[in-house]
């Protein structure tokens, strides 16, 4: 079975997916689907509607785990229906993945700070928009430092429904049940030989940027729409225009058709 593994901050649309994905997985493939949710366990203390606790915070994650956990020995799929905005959160998952010998995917859900706290304004039931920010700015970025932390999925939430997103996370399940392997699949990185190695970049975004840009660039010298003595200025724009996009919290696609667009500006 597996653990899928959701990160995003808060109004990403990871609980509205979790629930298409463990419905579609229960009724149409028969596989038994648990959604860990540990907001459903802070119902558990009513005054946590009231007046929200960190000192019990440690407590609700200990059961979220052990619900995890327990899930798992169980032969259940399991969905962490969480931020795990922590790379330490998801590595304890991970852990609990590897010891019980299932595979896991980690699934990273897209928002802009705007958007989130536009949905978050719409909920019966808001949260802080302070909050929303604060955890923005503080958010380990999938994949930012280690290669078991590397998204299988990274979906903007902003493009995508969550019913949409939920068929795309099965097909991902569907297809590593069939082919039995252990590697994820979709993943917007490519495996690596030796060691994780550490990744200074604080924004993973920023990593996928440097690599598109490039690939437009080689794109552009191989059809010989751009002269290779170019290639020093034309990567001195790319750099810049990295920097830029990544601020600007950019898609890769929109990135990329900027990036071609400016480049075209500059030398075509």
């Amino acid at each position: 079975m597996f653990l899928v593994i959701l990160s995003g901050i808060p109004c990403s649309g990871k609980t509205q997916l979790a629930t298409f994905l463990a419905k579609d997985l229960e009724l149409n493939h028969c596989l038994p689907t648990v959604v860990v949710d540990p907001d459903k366990i802070r119902e558990m203390i009513p005054a946590f509607t009231e007046r929200f606790n960190p000192e019990r915070e440690s407590f609700v994650n200990s059961l979220a785990l052990s619900l995890v956990e327990e899930s798992l020995r169980q032969k259940n799929i399991v969905v962490s229906d969480d931020m795990n905005y922590y790379e330490s959160t998801r590595h304890k998952l991970v852990h609990l993945a590897k010891k019980h010998k299932m595979k896991y995917i980690i699934v990273y859900l897209t928002v802009s700070v705007e958007a989130a706290k536009k949905r978050n304004a719409a909920r019966a039931s808001p949260i802080s928009q302070r909050i929303i920010s604060e955890i923005s700015q503080n958010f380990d970025y999938p994949g930012a430092k280690y290669k078991w932390d590397r998204p299988s999925l990274v979906i903007d939430s902003e493009k995508t429904s969550p019913e949409d997103a939920a068929k795309r996370v099965l097909q991902v399940l569907l297809s590593q049940m069939k082919e039995g392997s252990r590697k994820t699949i979709g993943s917007i990185y490519h495996p690596e030989a030796g060691r994780p190695r550490k990744i200074t970049q604080s924004h993973p975004f920023k990593l996928i940027l440097e690599k598109s840009t490039r690939k437009i660039l080689n794109e552009l010298f191989l059809s010989g729409a751009l002269d290779k003595r170019l290639s020093t200025a034309a990567n001195r724009i790319r750099r810049a225009f990295v920097d830029e996009a990544s601020k600007r919290s950019m898609t890769i696609e929109d990135a990329g058709n900027e990036f071609r667009k400016r480049v075209k500006e500059a030398f075509l």
